[in-house]
């Protein structure tokens, strides 16, 4: 089997080296890390896997437009496997590609690249699967299915469990992404620090807030009752929990885009996400804000470039 990692990231490269672990014959496309990756390899320094090493064949330029730039590493049997964040990622590619299985992927993994090459990765590794739409051919869903036991065999201690729908599993992961990454890019603080701030009453009350707000829009499409109290204390837990050690892998990914120079997700995690409440009439005004900060945020970081 062959894969085509396009975006070598720290998330990319670990996945990567699953994907080399499991025996597929492995290519990544790279940005600035390119010279690194061809001349030294990739380097991991996991609390999963330990320090592990590997060489895969690197080439081109991971920018922005991915979706016209792999047409020629599409085949009629190809998979395209969407591990990013964001909600509705996956229109462009069903219609740019609509007899390729799609599969969505929620990727759960603390990770960075502290140089070109070298990697710092945490103790957990998950990333949830599902075929867009729900309602893909038996032959896509199968295609889903290997990937998650390809992921068995690559990842000893992680996982990709398939789920009939993924796109609740995506609304669930949006409240962490549309709320605490985009103002940890704002504010350029790592989890610790953030979660220092959001101890504070009224910076917990807006972190509340803006997540049920991302609950309501993912209730005007279907799927209600996921953002419930119980969620939003666990992930106001989750950061509590880092306060104490703020270290490498708990940077958010828009802030380690912010301190790259690297273009945000701004439309895929909070654009898209404006869309479909104004076009359900869900009023979300805090979501607004940080969403119009994060766009002249990413066009200041873009001319600093």
């Amino acid at each position: 089997m062959k894969a085509l990692v396009f975006g070598a990231g720290s998330v990319g490269c670990v996945y990567g080296y699953i994907l080399h672990n499991a025996g597929v014959d492995l290519a990544v496309v790279c940005r600035s890390n390119l010279a690194a990756v061809r001349n030294s390899g990739i380097s991991i320094d996991s609390e999963l896997y330990g320090q592990v090493h590997y060489n895969p064949k690197a080439a081109g330029s991971a920018l922005p437009g991915i979706c016209e730039q792999i047409q020629e590493a599409v085949g009629e049997r190809t998979a395209i496997v969407l591990a990013q964040n964001g909600i509705d990622i996956e229109r462009e590619y069903a219609q740019r590609y609509p007899d390729n299985a799609i599969i969505s992927g929620v990727v759960w993994l603390a990770t960075t690249q502290l140089s070109p090459g070298m990697i710092k990765a945490g103790k957990a590794e998950k990333l949830e699967i599902g075929t867009y739409p729900a309602s893909a051919p038996a032959s896509h869903k199968q295609k889903a299915e290997q990937l998650s036991e390809l992921w068995s065999q690559g990842s000893p201690g992680g996982g990709a469990p398939v789920y009939e729908d993924i796109q609740p599993q995506r609304w669930l992961k949006l409240t962490v992404n549309a709320t605490w990454n985009p103002i940890a890019a704002l504010t350029r603080c790592d989890g610790g620090t953030l979660s220092l701030i959001a101890e504070q009453a009224s910076a917990t009350d807006i972190l509340v807030r803006t997540m049920h707000q991302v609950g309501a829009v993912a209730a005007s499409t279907g799927c209600a009752g996921l953002v419930t109290d119980a969620h939003v204390k666990r992930v106001m837990q989750f950061y509590h929990s880092q306060r104490a050690t703020p270290e490498s892998g708990k940077e958010s990914s828009m802030l380690m885009d912010v301190n790259a120079g690297r273009p945000l997700e701004v439309e895929a995690i909070l654009g898209n996400l404006l869309r479909i409440a104004r076009e359900n009439k869900v009023n979300v005004p805090d979501l607004e804000l940080l969403y119009f900060l994060v766009l002249a945020l990413d066009h200041s970081n873009a001319k600093r470039k």
